[in-house]
């Protein structure tokens, strides 16, 4: 008998499986940026050069946020991850078999 599908209890959980659609969303919104700056630089125009470097600045200190924190804190995001995304990871890796396989090949080179 299949269990029925439930899905990942958390937001946050949903992104780590769907991890492509994060991909997509931050290549984009880094093709908009670049593309912000390239037509400021072209139409030497101080509006979207403002814009680009604000942006930049915000996506820098976003970046930098999150490497200091998965550096200083790792027993914090390994504690998450193994109450979260074990769970729903188990429940959920034949979903996709990307999933199943990277499992089974983890399980494979264990034994």
């Amino acid at each position: 008998m299949e269990p029925s599908y439930t899905g990942p209890r958390s937001f946050l959980v949903s992104l780590i499986f769907n991890f492509e659609v994060v991909l997509l969303v931050t290549s984009l919104l880094f093709f908009l940026t670049a593309s912000v700056g390239l037509l400021g630089g072209l139409r030497e125009n101080t509006c979207l050069l403002k814009t680009f470097s604000t942006t930049m600045m915000v996506l820098s200190c976003l970046g930098a946020f999150v490497g200091i924190f998965m550096a200083f804190l790792p027993w914090l995001t390994r504690n998450f991850f193994l109450s979260h995304v074990t769970d729903d990871f188990v429940v959920h890796y034949r979903d996709k078999a990307d999933y199943k396989n990277v499992s089974t090949s983890y399980l494979g080179h264990r034994t």
